[in-house]
């Protein structure tokens, strides 16, 4: 197995410095989609390997990039995904006993998923409006946030147009 030496956020200098560009203020926006891809990228293969703490660092990079860019689909997107890594960190912290560290984390996926739903009520786009709504009341309903995880996907399906009450939430 290998070890790492130094932190594996030390890398994440490379991820900054692609062929071509050397000021902020020159990148394209290819650039920026490529520096986004790729951090959301290794978030995922660090989640996969159970490094949620690394995970978690490189989603937010990429969320940073995804406002650089101003995509407002690409900045929800990685609130949802960032509001999720958050939440399954805080729930891995609280089976190991850490119970501040865990209620930190936490809170954390809260606040992205309280700014994705503000957020996402500025789009244009009712589905996306209702994409996000409903992925982001998945994440509350793993916080323990029923409430407001029933709330959420309510107004997610009357965003579509059905307001039939649903059993999906506990």
């Amino acid at each position: 197995m290998l070890t790492a030496t130094r932190p594996v956020t030390a890398t994440a200098s490379t991820l900054g410095s692609f062929p071509g560009t050397t000021v902020r203020g020159e990148l394209g926006p290819d650039d920026l989609r490529a520096r986004m891809e790729a951090f959301a990228e290794v978030a995922s293969c660090f989640e996969r390997m159970g490094d949620l703490v690394q995970a978690e660092w490189y989603l937010q990079q990429a969320l940073r990039w995804a406002r650089e860019l101003g995509d407002a689909e690409a900045v929800l997107e990685a609130l949802c995904d960032l509001a999720h890594a958050a939440c399954v960190l805080g729930r891995d912290l609280a089976g190991k006993g850490q119970a501040e560290e865990a209620r930190v984390a936490l809170e954390r996926s809260r606040d992205h998923c309280f700014e994705g739903v503000r957020l996402a009520a500025a789009a244009d786009d009712r589905r996306l409006q209702s994409a996000v709504l409903m992925r982001l009341a998945m994440v509350l309903e793993l916080c323990g946030d029923h409430a407001d995880a029933r709330a959420l996907q309510q107004a997610g399906l009357e965003l579509v147009g059905d307001d039939t009450p649903t059993v999906m939430m506990s």
